[in-house]
């Protein structure tokens, strides 16, 4: 692992993962192409502060060395990955306003927006509306739940990227980002993007959900009752509509997994045949779901879905207890069984991971694990 880009003197495909410090969050640069002229997507730009600590200082250097953003992907709409994005996009719209040039040149977008869109996949422009009037009112202060706030910077990206004219979904029909709705594999100069979630089925229930939600509380939005309701449906809801990809380059494979369930990306992997008769698929890095959180993944997922390196985005300070202790058991025992030396980098260590080195020894169990130091704004793998 290196804490910086790398440097980029041979002529061959590369395809690499830049791991951002994002706290509690998901900030990810995928890195593909050829040495010396390398290409960038970025996944998700982390909660508040991510983008003015961490990613705008990575963006810098790869703007420095002549390279773009050919494509950001927004997983889904939580707090945690989507206002990194929007601090990005709404500097480089203020920039343009003011005739400077961006930090960065951004090529296009993958996002589920929750506003409604041609194809009338998603729910009512009332939702919108409904949360970013609570944004704005005296109920919201310190009660501010996180659906509210979640779903209003959604909107905040979408408005950012019309005025930048940032083409939203332009691979996809209907402009959904869906496998049913993909060329499978989506080609990028040579980059293969297996999307392997989220199912039109989870899409579907986002939208039935949300819909139901507004019908229910579209006159009393600001009412404690509708703030639990909404969180609860963006706590089951949320998660389940995140953008899952396989990225490939000849000889190697990444899998990122945005906060998806293990039973989803399985489907899904299964759905796309990129796994063999019984299930199981290697891969090079897998970015393990949902913050290394055991509550929607399983010994299953683990034990048939396996990498040599895997990568944890986990709480700050341990904020949110992620990763799971159970999670890194279940990555450590597999490996083992299977006799595989493996790498694991939580971005952010927790007791848990205290807890793993003390009772699992990484000599006896043949595993490293990594974190990024403090104020290293990322690590390369």
């Amino acid at each position: 692992m290196s804490p910086d880009l790398p440097d980029q003197t041979q002529n061959v495909n590369i395809l690499r993962l830049q791991v951002v410090q994002a706290d509690y969050g998901d900030c990810l640069v995928l890195q593909y192409g050829a040495e010396g002229a390398a290409k960038y997507i970025l996944v998700d730009g982390g909660p508040d502060g991510v983008y003015a600590n961490h990613l705008r200082a990575t963006l810098e250097v790869i703007a420095s060395q002549k390279g773009q953003l050919d494509l950001v992907v927004l997983t889904h709409v939580d707090e945690d990955h989507v206002v990194g994005l929007v601090d990005m996009l709404s500097e480089m719209a203020q920039a343009r306003n003011r005739g400077e040039a961006a930090v960065i040149e951004v090529g296009g977008l993958w996002y589920n927006t929750f506003r409604p869109i041609e194809s009338g996949a998603f729910g009512k422009a009332g939702v919108v509306e409904a949360f970013s009037s609570y944004l704005s009112s005296a109920f919201a202060g310190g009660a501010m739940h996180s659906a509210a706030y979640s779903i209003t910077q959604g909107e905040d990206l979408w408005k950012a990227a019309h005025i930048l004219k940032i083409p939203l979904n332009a691979n996809f029909t209907d402009r959904v980002v869906a496998p049913e709705n993909a060329p499978q594999p989506v080609d990028l100069d040579g980059l293969k993007l297996w999307v392997i979630g989220p199912a039109q089925a989870n899409l579907r229930r986002y939208k039935r959900d949300w819909d139901k939600w507004f019908e229910k509380h579209k006159n009393d939005p600001f009412s404690p009752a509708a703030a639990r309701e909404a969180d609860k449906v963006d706590q089951s809801v949320s998660n389940l509509s995140s953008i899952m990809f396989l990225a490939e380059v000849p000889g190697r494979r990444m899998l990122l997994t945005g906060d998806g369930r293990g039973g989803d990306v399985m489907d899904g992997l299964r759905q796309a045949g990129l796994c063999d008769a019984e299930g199981r698929l290697h891969v090079d890095v897998l970015k393990v779901p949902h913050h290394g959180s055991a509550r929607n993944n399983s010994r299953e997922f683990y034990e048939k879905i396996t990498a040599g390196k895997y990568v944890i985005p986990a709480g700050e300070h341990g904020k949110d207890g992620n990763p799971d202790l159970k999670t890194l058991v279940w990555i450590v025992e597999s490996a083992r069984k299977r006799g595989e030396q493996i790498e694991m980098l939580v971005t952010n260590p927790n007791d848990n991971t205290s807890e793993l080195q003390q009772r699992y020894p990484a000599e006896a169990y043949g595993y490293s694990l990594s974190s990024l130091a403090p104020g290293q704004h990322s690590v390369v793998i």
